[in-house]
């Protein structure tokens, strides 16, 4: 009896022997089960390696895949990229960090595209679950070489449009290099050899100098070296623009970027006509001040690229530009002002200048134009004392007709012994309306 009891045992143990997960699962805190990968990390001069360890409760919804986005990411922390001789990166004149920053971010994208690693191990207990990958080093370079070539090979093909386009559409041939040089972003800081025309290059930095002769052909300049612009006023269509040639040859559907500071403007972005001709039109200020205007190609206008080859090309490439100055000046305001108020006119330009603005007896040479419309109407008699009202439309425009104010004010009143004396008073109520309500308006809407 005692031996058949053993025998039925035997098979017991046997199945439970056999009934082991792929991911091990060990009771938290047993130390003797911890994989030597997790208590200190594997070194191996052929892989790179990707360990992570995360807590269940951290992620409950999603923490096999969190662990293997971190391991993966901790892989790629151990893939160096160098900024290598007769590269772009190695030739542009900017600081280490910088070189160092555009790595960086070329870097995090190209990890996201990682290939060919491999699940070396796994670790679980009901709080945590610990991955460890590897990738083959001669296997990741032959793959990044062989995504290299591709992407040359897809850079080319936009040079060849690219050349297609010269001396035909200057606009269309910049954009197409832009795309090269887009196409091989991920590889600037490698020399990038290939054969161009039968001729051994450095592809990266032939690219840069086939992209800097395009722009070199660009004349871009500004019809004046300076403007005056009073503050408050938009700067009218035609007034400042920017004609843009290529070897003499107009060049039409340039898009055109206009750098400036402390001034308004709807967009400072342009785009030549057919005439070649933009037009900087809009902008204002809203005091005065001295702006130099500067206006160049608008590169991530004229093609699609990432903001990280765009601010590379800012250090990298010389682009043309147009220049010139804006003063930006207090506005000269004229006052017209009906017959009836002609008296207070001295009163009105003091409380101007009380808020910095000018007054210009010349219509001719205003910038503003000030019109204020009265009427006066009686209002009768009582007790010998006599009411008239005066109804008044003050309006502020330029010289381009655009409507910048208007106020009216009805039943102003001024009571005397005579009507005309009860009519110099209702004018000088509104006389103080323009001191404390007007004129304080004006110079807000002019600097708002």
């Amino acid at each position: 009896m005692k031996y058949f009891f053993v025998l039925l045992l035997i098979p017991l143990l046997l199945g439970c022997g056999s009934s082991k997960k792929a991911v091990q699962e060990v009771d938290q805190g047993v130390t003797s089960n911890v994989p030597t990968w997790l208590m200190s990390r594997p070194r191996n001069s052929s892989y790179y390696i990707g360990i992570s360890r995360i807590s269940k409760s951290m992620f409950p919804a999603d923490y096999a895949e969190q662990a293997k986005k971190k391991a993966l990411d901790d892989l790629a922390s151990e893939i160096e990229v160098k900024v290598k001789a007769n590269s772009i990166l190695y030739s542009f004149e900017v600081n280490d960090s910088y070189k160092e920053d555009f790595v960086q971010s070329i870097k995090l994208e190209s990890n996201v595209e990682l290939e060919n690693y491999e699940l070396v191990d796994s670790y679980e207990t009901k709080d945590e679950y610990a991955l460890y990958y590897r990738l083959n080093k001669a296997q990741y370079l032959e793959w990044k070489k062989s995504l290299e070539n591709k992407q040359i090979e897809i850079s080319k093909s936009w040079l060849v449009k690219a050349r297609e386009s010269e001396n035909v559409d200057v606009a269309k041939e910049i954009k197409y290099k832009l795309m090269a040089v887009e196409a091989i972003k991920e590889y600037w800081s490698e020399p990038l050899k290939t054969v161009i025309e039968g001729k051994e290059v450095f592809y990266g930095n032939y690219l840069f100098s086939e992209l800097q002769s395009s722009f070199d052909k660009l004349s871009v300049s500004m019809n004046r070296l300076s403007y005056r612009l009073p503050y408050g006023i938009a700067l009218p269509d035609g007034a400042l623009y920017v004609n843009c040639t290529s070897n003499g040859k107009i060049v039409s559907g340039l898009p055109l970027e206009l750098q400036n500071s402390g001034l308004t403007i709807s967009s400072n972005q342009f785009v030549t006509d057919i005439n070649g001709i933009a037009s900087l039109s809009g902008m204002k200020g809203s005091k005065p001040m001295e702006v130099n205007l500067r206006v160049v190609p608008n590169i991530k206008k004229i093609a699609s690229i990432s903001r990280e080859v765009e601010k590379a090309l800012g250090s990298g490439i010389r682009l043309p530009e147009a220049s010139g100055i804006l003063y930006v000046e207090t506005p000269k305001i004229n006052i017209d002002i009906s017959g009836i108020g002609i008296s207070i006119l001295p009163s009105l330009q003091t409380s101007l200048s009380n808020f910095s603005l000018l007054y210009e007896s010349k219509k001719s040479n205003a910038d503003l134009y000030c019109t204020i419309k009265m009427v006066a109407r009686e209002g009768g008699e009582y007790n010998g004392l006599f009411t008239t009202f005066v109804d008044v439309e003050t309006t502020i425009e330029t010289k381009a007709g655009e409507r910048l104010y208007s106020k009216k004010l009805i039943d102003l009143k001024g009571v005397d012994l005579s009507y005309d004396r009860a009519r110099v008073k209702a004018i000088e109520s509104f006389k103080t309306k323009f001191s404390r309500e007007i004129a304080p308006q004006i110079k807000r809407k002019l600097t708002q």
